[in-house]
C-alpha cells in the first residue's frame, strides 16, 4: 500500500501552474527546470544595471526578457510536459488509493480551504455570498465524511475573509474529492439553489449543463 500522504505531497509540489510562461515568472524568481536561465537574467540585470550592487529582476525591461525567453523556451517546454506528465501520473496513483486513507479526525481543527469578497468583487454586493458558497463542496464533503466542520469569518478593510475549518488534513480533504460521485450537473444544480450562479466559479461550464442545472433548480425539469 502506498503512502498516500507522501505522494500526495508530491503531486502538489508538481503544481506549478497551468501555464509553460509561469516558469519564466521572475517575481518567483524561476529556477525550476534549469538555474542556467536564473543566472542569464541575473548576468542581463548587471549588464544593463552595472552600478545596482541589488539585483531586481523586475527592472528588466520587456523586450530583453522576451530575448531570454525565447533562448530558453525549448527547454522549459521539456521541462513542462516532463512535469505535467509527472502530475498526470501521480493523480492516477491518488485516484487508484483514495479509498484506503486513514479517515480518522485529527485532534485539532485545521483549515482546508479559504476564499474572499475580493475574489469576486465584479458580483458587487453579492460578493460575500459567493466567497461564503465558494466553500460549500468542500463542506458538504467533509462533513458527510463525519468531520467535524465550520466556517470562520473575517475582516480586513473592506474585505471579507471565509476559512473552512475541519478536524481532517489536506491529503483527506484531497481523498474525499477523488471519492466524490457528484456530477457536474449537480454541483451545478447546488450552486443554484444556494443562489449563485455556477459559471462565475466555472466560466468553461457547457452551455447544455447551464440550462439544465438551472430547470432543475427552478422545478421545470427533474
Amino acid at each position: 500500500m502506498i503512502d498516500y500522504k507522501k505522494v500526495y505531497r508530491v503531486y502538489q509540489n508538481n503544481n506549478f501552474g497551468n501555464d509553460l510562461f509561469g516558469l519564466f515568472d521572475t517575481a518567483k524568481v524561476s529556477a525550476y527546470f534549469d538555474p542556467a536561465y536564473q543566472k542569464d537574467l541575473e548576468n542581463k540585470h548587471k549588464e544593463l544595471f552595472p552600478r545596482r550592487k541589488k539585483i531586481n529582476l523586475a527592472n528588466i525591461p520587456d523586450s530583453e526578457l522576451e530575448l531570454i525567453k525565447n533562448k530558453w523556451m525549448g527547454r522549459a517546454r521539456a521541462y513542462y510536459t516532463k512535469r505535467c506528465h509527472q502530475r498526470k501520473l501521480l493523480g492516477s496513483v491518488l485516484d487508484a488509493n483514495c479509498e484506503n486513507v486513514d479517515m480518522t479526525p485529527a485532534e485539532s481543527m485545521s483549515v482546508m480551504r479559504s476564499s474572499n469578497t475580493s475574489t469576486y468583487a465584479s458580483q458587487g454586493f453579492g460578493a460575500h455570498k459567493y466567497a461564503r458558497s465558494a466553500l460549500n463542496s468542500d463542506y458538504r464533503i467533509l462533513s458527510d465524511a463525519g468531520f467535524t466542520v465550520e466556517v470562520t469569518e473575517s475582516e480586513s478593510g473592506r474585505v471579507t475573509y471565509f476559512s473552512l475549518m475541519a478536524n481532517a488534513t489536506d491529503y483527506q480533504l484531497d481523498a474525499l474529492r477523488r471519492l466524490d460521485n457528484g456530477s457536474l450537473l449537480e454541483w451545478a444544480v447546488r450552486c443554484w439553489k444556494s443562489g449563485t450562479n455556477p459559471k462565475v466559479y466555472n466560466p468553461f461550464l457547457p452551455d447544455g449543463i447551464f440550462d439544465e442545472s438551472m430547470a432543475i433548480a427552478m422545478g421545470n425539469k427533474k
